[in-house]
């Protein structure tokens, strides 16, 4: 479907410095790489919601990466730690599980998918009934996790415990990219295609991304690309970068 052409630009929206072993492994499969996160990541230990403090969690879940380095930070862990000493903690892939172990929490579950459904699979073959669960998460998280824990019985503190903004880019690196388009996409969240969209003031999402090769990572974005129309043609199973990457090395028989 995708002609062969030797210098292959791929754009990922994902800061380099957080994936260096798999930014590698697609240099060294002959494509240049651009880095180009859309979303800014701060902390948030301004809630509008006060936590219960006095409560001990019987599960932990970090649902990515960024929520396991933000509540390790986070003033907020510090008044709960010894309300965790107990609990279960469950995280969502391997590195989450990683970024989990070099902050000292030690991860007891895994869900068998990298995806929201995946952790409530799980929960469904545990009894959750009157249990106390916490999940760190960002300040545009849904609901659907919480509401189905609950609906099975659970008590649960969703914690906004960063926040996720639009990231700024210079005209001349937002003109670089409208001049430079590159041949293949790689969206790692709903938001990173949003802010994208924003930031090159794209009109016609489904023209725009025609002509080239379009990539996600999950359901959700793939769902949020749909939307606009937008043809995705690699969407992994395993919701990670390395699957992405590996996708698209295959499809240029490389």
């Amino acid at each position: 479907m995708f002609k062969q052409i030797t210098n292959i630009d791929v754009l990922i929206t994902k800061d380099e410095k957080e994936a260096k072993e798999e930014f590698q492994f697609l240099k060294k499969n002959g494509f240049n790489t651009i880095s180009f996160p859309t979303i800014e990541l701060s902390a948030n230990d301004d809630f509008s919601n006060p936590v219960e403090t006095d409560i001990n969690f019987d599960y932990l879940v970090f649902t990515s990466v960024n929520a396991v380095k933000f509540f390790a930070a986070s003033k907020l862990y510090k008044k709960l730690k010894d309300k965790l000493l107990n609990c279960k903690i469950l995280a969502i892939g391997s590195k989450t599980k990683q970024i989990c172990q070099e902050n000292n929490f030690e991860v007891n579950l895994m869900p068998k998918s990298f995806s929201s459904d995946g952790i409530i699979d799980l929960f469904l073959t545990l009894n959750i009934q009157d249990k106390n669960i916490l999940i760190p998460s960002s300040s545009i998280s849904d609901n659907k996790l919480k509401d189905k824990l609950e609906s099975l019985g659970a008590n649960v503190e969703q914690l906004p415990i960063y926040k996720n903004t639009i990231k700024h880019y210079s005209k001349n690196e937002i003109d670089f990219i409208k001049k430079n388009k590159p041949h293949i996409f790689v969206f790692t969240s709903p938001s990173n295609l949003g802010n994208f969209i924003k930031l090159l003031q794209i009109e016609n999402p489904k023209k725009y991304f025609a002509d080239i090769l379009f990539c996600v990572i999950g359901n959700k974005t793939k769902s949020s690309a749909e939307l606009l129309e937008i043809n995705v043609h690699i969407c992994p199973k395993v919701f990670n970068l390395k699957s992405v990457f590996t996708e698209i090395i295959k499809k240029y028989n490389i």
